[in-house]
């Protein structure tokens, strides 16, 4: 390390720990340790109005719920996208919120111990969320989106998925106002319908098609609203647009009674 920034073949050389070597061994002790926090904090310039942060030095074991855990007092995150880096030892990746006051906050929290591992931040410039999906399976939703549509309809759900697994993962997107999980009486698979207090919260939750909950790539889709009738007694469960009497569900989606295709 005392070879930092010394020239060799008319370049200046950069120097840093292996990623084993970041590992923290006595958490209490380095968590003050001399320049540790310096060598973790955003290098760069924050974009004008910028929401974006590049993260560096996560542990192979950290997922997208401990990034939301650690910035949850920073503000609301509008995405999370993490990927192993060419070692296969660990991860990086983006989290964009959606107030640029938050990222300032986040920026704050360079150093961290996540996992073990120290967390590296600087700021990233914006970019759509299409580009951040890419190489993760993420699938446009294959239905029109409904006017004043407030519900989404979810599949591929691990066995043990809980109305509160879901909450935790989609309270990112908007407020929500009802989860109803069911299972196909066929294969039960499962599945759900989120609605949410507002058509934004829509619009967020589809661009988390392709994300994993408990290891279940899962697929979201735009859904027709429930229809809140006093009189109207429950019945089977209604399809997202297009897919009911039009043609045949979404994998893990229950067939229709016989006679009604």
């Amino acid at each position: 390390m005392r070879k930092q920034g010394e020239v060799f073949l008319e370049k200046r050389i950069q120097i840093d720990y292996a990623y084993m070597d970041k590992v923290a061994t006595n958490p209490k002790l380095e968590a003050t340790a001399p320049g540790r926090i310096l060598r973790c904090k955003p290098k760069s310039v924050k974009p004008p109005n910028g929401h974006t942060l590049w993260l560096g030095d996560l542990s192979i074991d950290t997922t997208e719920q401990d990034i939301i855990d650690l910035f949850e007092p920073c503000g609301k995150i509008e995405m999370i996208c993490l990927k192993v880096n060419q070692l296969r030892n660990g991860h990086f990746g983006h989290v964009k919120f959606f107030d640029t006051e938050a990222v300032d906050k986040a920026a704050d929290l360079a150093g961290t111990i996540l996992k073990g591992v120290p967390i590296r931040m600087d700021f990233a410039e914006d970019k759509p969320l299409e580009a951040y999906r890419s190489g993760k399976d993420a699938k446009p939703p294959v239905t029109m989106r409904p006017p004043d549509c407030q519900t989404v309809w979810i599949g591929g759900l691990p066995d043990d998925a809980t109305e509160d697994s879901i909450r935790r993962l989609f309270d990112r997107c908007g407020e929500i106002k009802e989860v109803r999980l069911d299972a196909s009486k066929r294969s039960g698979a499962r599945f759900c319908h989120v609605e949410f207090v507002t058509c934004e919260g829509v619009d967020r939750a589809v661009r988390l098609s392709g994300e994993t909950l408990a290891g279940s790539k899962i697929r979201v889709d735009y859904a027709e609203n429930r229809r809140h009738d006093p009189v109207r007694k429950p019945g089977p469960m209604d399809f997202p647009p297009g897919m009911g009497m039009m043609g045949p569900p979404p994998p893990g989606f229950p067939m229709p009674p016989p006679g009604m295709l």
